[in-house]
């Protein structure tokens, strides 16, 4: 019980500041090389608000969660669908954005 402990502190205090750096690199580079602007519309499929606040950009973002509640925000709207069968017509987006494991068959 102790190791398991001290494994989750080392988890807090170590890894998620770590995690936290590299994923703001990797949306750095996505906005860069995807050319992301206040303009830019993006479905997120599995997606949540803290990744969005890593960008300085400020694009409009619908984020697509099974059985999420629906909410909208400015330029950031939580839908509550699976990834596999969006409630929006095709190209209704600029850009589709996912982590592959968040979808499931």
């Amino acid at each position: 019980m102790i190791l398991l402990l001290k494994r989750m502190d080392l988890h807090e205090d170590i890894f998620r500041p770590l995690l936290r750096i590299f994923r703001r690199g990797r949306m750095r580079q996505f906005v860069q090389i995807m050319g992301v602007t206040e303009a830019t519309s993006i479905i997120d499929l599995g997606g949540l608000p803290p990744v969005w606040s890593l960008i300085d950009a400020n694009p409009q973002v619908t984020m697509v969660n099974i059985g999420a509640p629906e909410w909208s925000d400015g330029k950031l709207r939580m839908v509550s669908a699976s990834g596999t069968d969006v409630p929006f017509p095709e190209n209704a987006f600029d850009i589709c954005f996912s982590i592959v494991e968040s979808l499931s068959m």
